[in-house]
């Protein structure tokens, strides 16, 4: 026997189901204790909170709460360096990476017959292979640093309106 769900027993239950489903719980009903339980069990929770009188704080409700509770001040569990080496360290490992990077690059750039031709070129003639890599490089990481822009501020955008959400979640309760 398949039990319905608990939404559909409490929309029974506050007269809200529509009539199929209201007759096929009633009919459920009258073979499964289980669920009737459930029911007068919702019945007699309803009607100790209908007992309830409804009363309104005083005004020093909420100061009276935060007399009670013991303000314990935040301990810094950060330590902050004064001087650190590592992050000079990495920055000359990506440089060393860098300038690896552009000197592997040049020997396939002279090896290309395509350097034959723009060799014959001013500016190829100033830079030299090192400097038109470097160049190929500086291009390249801008479009890539374009094309991932809309991406990275199309986040931020959707952080932001998540935070916004919380925010206003928290002050509409």
């Amino acid at each position: 026997m398949q039990h319905p769900n608990k939404d559909r027993l409490i929309e029974f239950y506050y007269s809200e189901a529509n009539d199929l489903e209201a007759k096929r719980v009633f009919k459920h009903l009258q073979s499964c204790n289980d669920c009737l339980e459930y029911l007068n069990t919702l019945d007699h929770i309803t009607g100790q909170l209908d007992h309830f009188v409804n009363q309104t704080p005083s005004e020093d409700t909420f100061d009276l709460i935060m007399k009670d509770i013991e303000v314990v001040p935040l301990k810094n569990t950060y330590k902050k360096e004064l001087f650190s080496v590592l992050p000079f360290i990495r920055i000359v490992i990506f440089i060393l990476f860098v300038l690896a990077a552009l000197h592997f690059c040049q020997g396939w750039l002279t090896i290309l017959p395509l350097w034959e031709v723009i060799r014959e070129y001013r500016i190829i003639q100033v830079l030299g292979s090192y400097g038109l890599v470097a160049v190929v490089f500086f291009i390249f990481g801008s479009f890539v640093t374009l094309s991932i822009t809309p991406v990275l501020l199309m986040d931020s955008e959707r952080l932001k309106n998540m935070i916004r959400q919380v925010c206003n979640y928290g002050e509409t309760k």
